[in-house]
């Protein structure tokens, strides 16, 4: 049940690359993700859900461990139980999951808040976050988090691979073979859930193609299921003829960064796109509220490619230039490396900045 869904994937003249996507996974391993600080996050809420909602939600799908390891010592182990022994585990698991059930239902009769029952799930949920980021930031998440899956490890060259589609294609007879068989090859020291997750990740990005963005247009996460003519009428006021989408074009990209903006705040009570009826209008007053509020997490994921001028101001780090530097450009350049960072993001102004610093979309 770990999924990957990529809702905008841009990269820009200077070939900087952002991506963002809707995951799910098992609520135990989402500690490890706050870990990653180079990302922007807006998850679902414990304290937003009601209890009869989280406890269905768990009931149709419990979260169980994959494989159960063995006891070891150290961060990681390599034995895991098989046959009968991994389902008495199994059963074991959902049988603490029946239990914590049991003990919320009691509890929500009880009349006891939502934001403590729903706690005692947490162990048996799926989590949705939405997640932005940068290349180098996937990058240096997957050198810590990713699969690695070693064939060879006794010989002079062995064959690494970061993902099984990788691995298939040099061996496509492994494309049958069970989790266990690709747990035994693989030799990362991520916690097994994580690993898996980011293995999908890996995937996703290696197999979505990026929108290429010109200077000033924007990075806009769930842009696709915007209903454009909907947004011309219900928040512009206007048709959708040439003559008038092109006056109005500004207003239009402003209301979808507005309506993106409201759709990653949404996350932490709701799913994206599984509404019924979507109205615009009150997006756009979620969106003012939010501003109002200082709830500021969900203004990160939108972002605004950097003109040249800009990507020249922006520089991440301190560096002091001196003649000895091989790796500047020029004298008394900055390194490629350094230039293009606003906030967590390289070659694209976050919208929060812009929120931050009162500049105009």
């Amino acid at each position: 049940m770990i999924k990957v869904e990529i809702v905008a994937d841009s990269i820009n003249q200077q070939k900087d690359r952002i991506i963002s996507m809707v995951l799910t996974y098992p609520r135990i391993i989402h500690a490890e993700m706050l870990t990653h600080r180079m990302f922007s996050r807006n998850a679902s809420s414990s304290r937003a859900v009601p209890v009869k909602k989280m406890i269905e939600a768990v009931r149709n799908n419990t979260f169980c461990p994959m494989e159960f390891q063995k006891a070891h010592t150290g961060m990681q182990g390599s034995e895991y139980f098989t046959g009968k022994d991994k389902e008495e585990c199994r059963q074991l698991w959902l049988e603490t999951a029946e239990f914590a059930l049991n003990q919320a239902e009691k509890m929500l009769q009880k009349g006891i808040s939502k934001q403590i029952i729903n706690r005692i799930l947490e162990p048996y949920q799926y989590y949705t976050v939405l997640i932005t980021g940068s290349k180098e930031g996937w990058e240096n998440f997957f050198k810590l988090r990713n699969s690695v899956y070693v064939f060879g490890s006794n010989t002079e060259a062995p064959k690494i691979w970061y993902s099984k589609k990788d691995a298939i294609k040099d061996f496509p007879e492994w494309e049958n073979r069970n989790d266990l068989f690709w747990q035994m090859l693989n030799k990362g020291q991520a916690e097994i859930h994580m690993m898996c997750l980011s293995e999908k990740i890996y995937d996703a990005i290696q197999e979505s193609k990026p929108t290429v963005l010109q200077e000033g247009e924007w990075h806009i996460p769930f842009e696709d299921r915007m209903d454009s003519r909907k947004i011309y009428e219900d928040v512009l006021n206007q048709n959708i003829d040439y003559s008038i989408s092109v006056k109005f074009y500004k207003e239009f990209i402003e209301a979808k960064v507005k309506i993106s903006t409201a759709m990653a705040a949404r996350t932490s009570y709701t799913v994206v796109g599984d509404e019924k009826e979507v109205d615009y209008a009150k997006m756009i007053e979620l969106h003012d509220k939010l501003i109002e509020m200082r709830h500021s997490s969900p203004f990160e994921h939108c972002a605004r490619t950097m003109s040249d001028n800009e990507y020249e101001e922006f520089i991440k780090g301190r560096f002091e230039v001196t003649h000895s530097e091989s790796d500047y450009d020029d004298l008394g350049e900055f390194p490629d490396s350094a230039k293009g960072w606003c906030y967590n993001l390289k070659g694209f102004i976050p919208y929060r900045y812009m929120i931050d610093n009162k500049i105009k979309i």
